[in-house]
């Protein structure tokens, strides 16, 4: 669930830098985070949670770093045993 999942993420990241910016519901920059639910082409329930983090201004490095970095991570989970209720 996303209040889950914020707690979890935002626990984990407490020791970066910008961490004094993120809301306390992950529900935008720097700290970014989304819980889905849905169905996959068998009919198997699973969840998906994807972690944004975007962070703060470094040194530019031209043609390889343009100042602030957005990192993505998408974690997975089948929930087997189960279906889609019609």
């Amino acid at each position: 669930n996303q209040t889950e999942a914020c707690e979890i993420a935002y626990q984990e990241l407490t020791r970066l830098p910008n961490s004094d910016q993120f809301s306390t519901t992950c529900g935008g920059a720097p700290l970014l985070v989304v819980a889905t639910t849905g169905t996959d082409t068998d009919d198997k329930l699973f969840s998906r949670v994807t972690v944004q983090y975007e962070t703060v201004q470094l040194i530019p490095i031209p043609g390889l770093l343009t100042g602030k970095t957005t990192i993505t991570r998408i974690a997975e989970s089948r929930v087997y045993g189960r279906t889609r209720t019609r």
